[in-house]
């Protein structure tokens, strides 16, 4: 929530240029509603807008440098680097023009790649992807299908017939498509939608200190699924936009599959799906977004870009409902439209949906900038106004009254979402895993982050507790709450609205929680006297002999004896991995300092855990093959893999990804030893609780964790 919050601030820096001096002073900004605050910002015309539109960056398209980095992908294709090489193949993909023989033939050498990985239909995909980019060898590439085909006809003949259903792309789209996202369901009845067949009974209350709050309508056993529900809308978090350099991502961005063979939309390159069936499936909602993408503007305003992403599903729904309720009026200003769209409800959620514009306060104006900012950006730029004229002209006519109408729109949905949405964090894929992880690059391949930014309507009226009795789980683009404990009737459930504030400390928490969302917490752990959890991990062990009391990081001296704290002293791990190479030696003189280190900081603080990433991290991706040639440092840093997951076993252990993250570099380690024939290590008990963070992973990401697992753990 912090993160959105400091990119909406940083968008507007960004964006500056483009407004008055004379729009909102923020000092002296009193909030009265929506519409007036658009009114205060509406200061600029179409034409400076376009002006300064054309003058940002433009993505960079070559056929030489795509050209190139096919070739370099060829050289490591060459040298069995199936995974380097798709990976090459597909930035090739990204650079390409449209229509150009190199984007034809980047498919083409695709294809061949991902039939090295045992990636059978996302070949059979590219060979097609080819041929319409009309490939200079098309007999060859025809070829290819036919041996693609085959493969997957041994591989299994139900598979086959399952897996080719409806990949002729010229046939149009295939009636399966459960497992795509929030485009294929625009149609169904959003109560429906959202609610999961096993969900227990709920109600909302209001009253007391807490105000809005849900309990459990009957009783709930621990495990039981309490919520289960598909995102509103969502968006997909970039944090990087280097429009001469595309990154590719394997997560989709329609049905938010992860670990995909990413098929770009051709106009942006910024949006990755995958297959060209789900890429096809999100154009109604990308075309409004995909010109902006070009310009890499979205990246900078995730918030306002998911209030764009509603309006978009539910503008057309809401200028029926507006129809509807006006009756015979004909209005003529934005005020009067703006009374009615208030007393809409067929959608049921964001007209009534409450929005702290007190906790706002001086942010507000910042949003109303970055949402007029948008709103000239489809007045100019996309053809979202021209395809309701007609609808809208029924109910007003003034084209500039409607953009104020959407601006104002865009802007009381962002002032909602504000603190009511979720950041959908899990493990992705950093690069082509093929059918299972390659034996030691687990570390390289799995990264953990924000993947989506969502709005989950009925996730949103629970209330925060720093020590949530619930679980929750991500699956694409659905939030699944299970109870992990059990719940009598008419007792509250509670959410963690920022997942961070579970390991902060107590003053910390209450700070961010008030900040952030308005929040005096009184949870019990926040009634507490001390939060020894927070404490433990920010303490370290006075370095005299004669001393070794524990004490706070932030002492200026221990508060027992009076040494000094030395900073650089206890960031002796961190100083001397920077300093040393990557030689059996120097990760033994590591592993020392690392032992040593263990009488100055207590098991579990982050300058401990921290300390062993870094140590595992670099001899994970040593380049000198000795090194992991070493079984007798290999022991070493799988001790000091078990001591990293015992220090934070408390905090992830349970259905937690970013526990099953952390166990990467150990997962690692024992398939490198299991690779040698080495002696097994008995690290049993440290193990089943790897095993049991798999639970919170989804998707093909589970599954491979799931075979690597049992394919060199066990």
């Amino acid at each position: 929530m912090e993160f959105v919050l400091n990119a909406v601030i940083n968008g507007l820096a960004e964006f500056g240029a483009f407004f008055d001096q004379e729009s909102t002073d923020i000092a002296d900004y009193q909030f009265e509603n929506e519409l007036k605050t658009i009114r205060k910002e509406r200061l600029l015309g179409r034409d400076r807008f376009n002006t300064w539109f054309e003058s940002l960056p433009n993505i960079y398209f070559s056929e030489d440098h795509s050209n190139a980095i096919r070739e370099g992908g060829n050289v490591l294709f060459k040298k069995g680097k199936s995974r380097d090489a798709a990976l090459c193949y597909t930035r090739a993909i990204c650079t390409a023009p449209l229509k150009s023989e190199s984007l034809a033939l980047a498919h083409g050498n695709r294809a061949s790649a991902l039939y090295k990985l045992g990636l059978f239909e996302a070949a059979y995909y590219d060979c097609e992807c080819a041929l319409d980019c009309c490939h200079p060898n098309p007999d060859m590439i025809f070829q290819r299908q036919t041996t693609i085909v085959e493969a997957l006809e041994k591989a299994s003949m139900h598979d086959c017939v399952k897996q080719l259903r409806g990949l002729n792309l010229t046939e149009g789209l295939s009636e399966d498509t459960s497992h795509c996202g929030e485009t294929s369901k625009l149609g169904e009845s959003e109560a429906g939608r959202r609610s999961g067949p096993n969900e227990k009974k709920q109600r909302i209350l209001e009253g007391g200190e807490r105000g809005r709050y849900v309990v459990s309508d009957e009783p709930i056993s621990k495990g039981e699924v309490i919520l289960s529900e598909e995102a509103f809308a969502s968006v997909p978090l970039h944090p990087e936009a280097d429009l001469l350099s595309p990154k590719p991502r394997f997560l989709c961005d329609n049905c938010a599959e992860s670990d995909i063979v990413p098929f770009p939309c051709y106009e942006c390159r910024r949006t990755f799906y995958c297959s060209p069936k789900c890429r096809e499936m999100h154009m109604r909602l990308h075309r409004v977004e995909c010109e902006a993408y070009k310009k890499a503007l979205l990246n900078k305003m995730p918030l306002e870009h998911l209030a764009l992403r509603c309006l978009s599903i539910m503008f057309d729904e809401l200028l029926k409902e507006l129809n509807k309720l006006r009756g015979s009026r004909k209005f003529l200003k934005a005020e009067d439209v703006w009374h009615v769209i208030l007393q809409c409800r067929g959608d049921g959620i964001f007209m009534e949906f409450p929005a702290n514009v007190e906790l706002l306060g001086k942010q507000i104006p910042p949003f109303a900038k970055n949402v007029y900012l948008l709103t000239q950006y489809l007045g100019n730029r996309t053809a979202f106004f021209e395809n309701t004229r007609r609808v809208r002209h029924e109910i007003m006519k003034c084209e500039d009254e409607w953009e104020t109408i959407v601006a104002a729109m865009l802007l009381r949905l962002s002032l909602q979402l504000a603190h009511h949405i979720h950041i959908s964090s899990n493990c992705l894929a950093e690069s082509f895993t093929g059918t299972s992880f390659e034996a030691g690059r687990l570390t390289q391949c799995i990264k953990y982050g924000p993947q989506f930014l969502a709005f989950y309507p009925r996730a949103a009226l629970y209330n925060h507790s720093c020590d949530p009795d619930i679980r929750m789980k991500c699956e694409g683009n659905k939030l699944t709450i299970l109870a992990a404990k059990d719940f009598a009737r008419g007792e509250e459930i509670s959410i963690c609205y920022d997942l961070t504030l579970m390991s902060a400390g107590k003053s910390e928490r209450r700070e961010k929680l008030k900040l952030l969302f308005g929040v005096n917490c009184v949870c019990r752990r926040c009634k507490e006297p001390e939060d020894s959890k927070s404490l433990r991990k920010n303490r370290v062990i006075c370095k005299s002999r004669t001393c070794k009391s524990e004490y706070l990081i932030g002492e200026a001296v221990c508060p027992r004896c009076g040494t000094p704290f030395d900073e650089m002293f206890y960031g002796r791990v961190f100083s001397t991995c920077a300093a040393t190479d990557s030689s059996p030696y120097s990760f033994k003189v590591l592993y020392d300092l690392f032992v040593e280190m263990n009488d100055y900081l207590p098991k579990k603080s982050d300058l401990r855990n921290q300390g062993s990433w870094t140590i595992m991290n670099k001899f994970l991706s040593a380049k000198d093959e000795n090194v992991k040639d070493d079984e007798q440092l290999n022991r070493l840093m799988i001790q000091i893999a078990v001591d990293f997951l015992e220090g934070v076993v408390d905090e992830y252990a349970f259905g937690n990804a970013l526990f099953a993250y952390f166990s990467t570099p150990l997962l690692d380690l024992l398939a490198i030893r299991k690779q040698h024939g080495w002696e097994r290590i008995g690290i049993s008990s440290t193990l089943k609780k790897i095993k049991r963070s798999f639970e919170a992973l989804s998707g093909k990401i589970k599954t491979k964790f799931e075979k690597y697992y049992e394919m060199y753990a066990v």
